[in-house]
């Protein structure tokens, strides 16, 4: 997830985003569309084996803080399980390449994520961006995994 990722420590945002590395970003405009719903915890609990069963009441923590921070929200993001799927399986989303920075120094955006996506910065693109997922399939493959049995 980059947001908070980046938010917590800016500077080693900017190193990676320099570095010249391959860079995907999946940001929360991106994984507040994946929810884990009450009702899929909920299957998950009846259906998933004893680990993902215990996984699902530390997850309740989790979605009490959401409803905290979004009043009236039914569940949780995925945030790392999408970018872990995505990193595995690039088709799962719809990606943009363009130029992406950090902010270092500014009072109120310092941590933030700059994307310039001006045909004049062609040449510094550094980062392919998520714009969209396959939500349907990556819920779909997240919850397989997750009921899967223990061999």
């Amino acid at each position: 997830m980059v947001d908070a990722n980046f938010a917590n420590d800016p500077e080693a945002a900017h190193i990676v985003l320099q570095s010249g590395a391959n860079v995907t970003l999946v940001g929360m405009d991106v994984t507040m569309t994946t929810l884990l719903s009450t009702d899929m915890m909920a299957e998950i609990s009846r259906e998933g084996d004893h680990a993902a069963q215990t996984l699902m009441k530390i997850t309740e923590f989790y979605v009490d803080s959401y409803k905290t921070m979004y009043p009236g929200i039914k569940g949780c993001g995925l945030h790392d399980p999408l970018a872990v799927a995505i990193a595995e399986d690039p088709s799962l989303a719809t990606m943009e390449r363009m130029y992406v920075d950090i902010e270092l120094h500014g009072e109120l955006t310092r941590g933030q994520t700059i994307a310039d996506r001006r045909r004049t910065a062609h040449h510094k693109r550094n980062a392919d961006v998520c714009m969209a997922i396959d939500r349907p399939r990556f819920e779909a493959d997240f919850m397989a995994l997750m009921k899967q049995k223990a061999a």
